[in-house]
Formats: structure tokens, C-alpha cells, sequence
């Protein structure tokens, strides 16, 4: 295996990822082929056949080629890949140090259909989704706290939120969302003063959670609906204020880290989507910019414009921004869009055509886009 390379010569890196039960690999490939130079990936679940995945259309001039390639390694490491076969994220890297460990379960979004039968089932629960980042809190030491992105990558809490939760004692770790405000809305809790909460069902988590922190001017703790009307009324009510959606957990789910395979008992609901993408020109005297993401061979896809309000900046070109949509259209164009800030906590190949969500009659054929597993769309 060669990551570094030396001028002209073919590379190959193996990656591999393990995530709750995740499972990857991912090979980076920079071959010679008909005078010039490709680059592909093969990846899948470790052992499994690999799908293939061009990143080169045609055999392109070395040094572009060898750019593509090292952007693909860095997006891959950075993503949570490590060339270490245990498969920790960020071990092996330069990335390790800043890494803090702390990484967050994510949830299987469910359709229409399915969040009408929980909503009948009473051994499930519901809470609103918020619309914002997702935030872990680790207390070090009583007001000493670290919070971490969704990737695991530190980011700042505001003093506010330190304020409020000084009081809690070390060995704590929290799950929330990052708001506007700026505030932090917490949903769960994963250990208290050392004690790993993992285990515990959700029910017996989220009551140890309303009696450690108490909701302020900067935190809140997310409540929890039961039964079939309590459910529903919330529903409609978050529905009809256009809120993001609601997530549903059974009573008994215990915390795992990572997007289980397939299920899970925990589930999101969004009323309107969020996708990921890239600002590919800022227009000209407008408060709008174009944003594009990418198919399976690499192109672009011409998502159209996207309206940036006047109380926040644009952003910049190549910056990835979440935008809000009620759904795509196949010749590119987003209907009733949102812009809702940037991502910094997120890569490039979380921009995929695959995450896009058509109406019905519109949807993309059976094979079409990104094969490989995304995290763009989680919660």
C-alpha cells in the first residue's frame, strides 16, 4: 500500500470504517490507463463484494488526476475512515488528536405510511426533530464542557449553554441540537458522572435526563410524547407550524453510535426534506447562489438557485450548505427551498444526487445514483 506516492506512479489506499454495526471498507485506486489516469473506489461491507465507483470519466493529465485522487483519500479520512484495519475512526491520521470519540446515533428516516402506524403504537414514543445541528456535550469537569459535531469533530458551545449546564458533574454526556439563539435543545442523555446510560431503555434515559438538567434561557430538554392522541395532536401541531418533523423511539431502545443496517429503534419522520450541497456561483447583484451536488461518475448536477435571506451572509462558492426543499424535480431545480446555513461538519461526498427525494412520478429508476452509504441526511 502506497499513500504518499512519488511523481508518476500508480497509488492504492485501503480504508475502513467501523460504526455501531457498521461495518466498511473503501479502496482508493490511482491507476495508468490509455496514456493518461484514472481514479475509482471500491467499497462496501467488509468481506462483501465491492461496488465499483468511477471518479474519473475519462484518463485525465497525471497531475489532475492525483489531485482528484488525494481529495478522495482526505474525504474518506475525514469522513471517519482510517487506514488502520480496526476500522477506529481517525486512527492512523493526523486527524486522531482532534478527534474526540464522541459520536452520535443516527436514525433511518421512515415514510408516511409507517409514522401513521407508530403513532398508534403505544410502545413507541415521540419527540420533535429539531431544525438544527447536531450537538454532543461531554462535561470534563464541573462548567468545563466540550462539545462535538456529528462527525465527532469538536465545536464550540456558546457561554450561555456552559452557563447552564455548569452544574452537572463530570462524566456526563448529552445528545441535542444546536438552535439559532443561540440555544441547545437535548433530547437524551448517555452517561451521568461516569455511569454509562447506553443500556437503559429511552423511557428510563429521557426520565434521568428531565431530573439532571433543567430547561433555561439557553437549554432545553426536548419532551417526550405517549400514547395515540398525545402523539398525534403533537404531530399536527409540529406539521402545521412547518416544523422539520419528529423522530419516534421504542420505550426499551437502548443507544448504539451509527446508522443501524436496516430498522432500528429509532426513527426519524421530516415533513420537508434537507439535503447537503455545493455552491457552485454566487449571482450576480442577487441575494441567491446555484447550488449543485454530484452523480455516481462525479458530474454535476445543476440543482438551480437557492434564496438567501438578508439577516445571514452568503456563502461562499464551494462552501456545503443544508438547504430545506418539499422535493426535486429530475431537471434540476428544488420546489419551495430553504436556505439553512452552512456545514462544517460534513464532506464533500455527503453532496450526493442519491440523497435528493423526488415526488412519486418522478423518482429516480431502481440503480440509479450514489451506491455508496451517505450520513448527509441523518438527524
Amino acid at each position: 500500500m502506497n499513500m504518499t506516492g512519488t511523481c508518476m506512479e500508480k497509488e492504492s489506499v485501503s480504508l475502513y470504517q467501523t460504526k455501531g454495526s457498521t461495518d466498511k471498507e473503501y479502496h482508493c485506486h490511482l491507476d495508468p490507463v490509455d496514456g493518461g489516469w484514472v481514479v475509482y473506489g471500491r467499497n462496501g461491507r467488509r468481506g462483501s463484494a465491492l461496488t465499483h465507483q468511477a471518479k474519473t470519466a475519462t484518463p485525465l493529465p497525471y497531475a489532475e488526476a492525483k489531485g482528484i485522487y488525494d481529495t478522495l483519500v482526505r474525504t474518506k479520512l475525514k469522513g471517519g475512515y482510517s487506514p488502520d484495519d480496526a476500522g477506529v475512526p481517525y486512527q492512523g491520521t493526523d486527524l486522531e488528536s482532534d478527534f474526540t470519540g464522541v459520536l452520535p446515533q443516527l436514525l433511518k428516516p421512515i415514510a408516511d405510511e409507517h409514522a401513521a402506524r407508530l403513532l398508534r403504537d403505544d410502545d413507541w414514543v415521540m419527540q420533535e426533530k429539531d431544525d438544527g445541528h447536531r450537538r454532543m456535550v461531554s462535561v470534563k469537569a464541573p462548567g468545563e464542557l466540550v462539545g462535538s459535531k456529528r462527525n465527532g469533530f469538536p465545536a464550540p458551545l456558546p457561554l450561555g449553554v456552559v452557563a447552564d449546564l455548569s452544574a452537572l458533574p463530570a462524566g456526563t454526556i448529552l445528545d441535542g441540537e444546536a438552535l439559532p439563539g443561540p440555544r441547545l435543545s437535548i433530547f437524551d442523555i448517555l452517561e451521568l458522572g461516569g455511569r454509562r446510560l447506553h443500556e437503559l431503555g429511552f423511557e428510563e434515559r429521557h426520565a434521568l435526563l428531565t431530573t439532571t438538567v433543567k430547561s433555561g434561557a439557553n437549554v432545553s430538554v426536548s419532551p417526550v410524547y405517549k400514547g395515540t392522541a398525545s402523539k398525534t395532536e403533537a404531530f399536527e401541531r409540529i406539521r402545521q407550524k412547518r416544523g422539520e418533523g419528529v423522530v419516534f423511539r421504542k420505550k426499551d431502545a437502548t443507544y448504539a453510535h451509527g446508522r443501524p443496517a436496516s430498522g432500528g429503534d429509532a426513527l426519524k419522520h421530516v415533513f420537508y426534506e434537507t439535503g447537503t450541497f455545493v455552491v457552485d456561483r454566487v449571482a450576480k447583484d442577487k441575494r441567491s447562489v446555484h447550488v449543485v451536488v454530484f452523480d455516481a461518475a462525479g458530474a454535476k448536477v445543476d440543482m438551480g438557485k437557492v434564496t438567501i435571506s438578508s439577516n445571514v451572509d452568503i456563502p461562499p462558492v464551494g462552501a456545503l450548505v443544508d438547504v430545506r426543499y418539499l422535493y426535486a424535480h429530475p431537471d434540476g431545480k428544488l420546489h419551495i427551498s430553504t436556505y439553512k446555513g452552512i456545514r462544517d461538519d460534513l464532506d464533500i461526498s455527503a453532496c450526493s444526487a442519491a440523497q435528493l427525494k423526488y415526488k412519486a412520478d418522478d423518482a429516480l429508476e431502481e440503480g440509479e445514483g450514489d451506491d455508496e452509504e451517505s450520513d448527509a441526511a441523518a438527524g
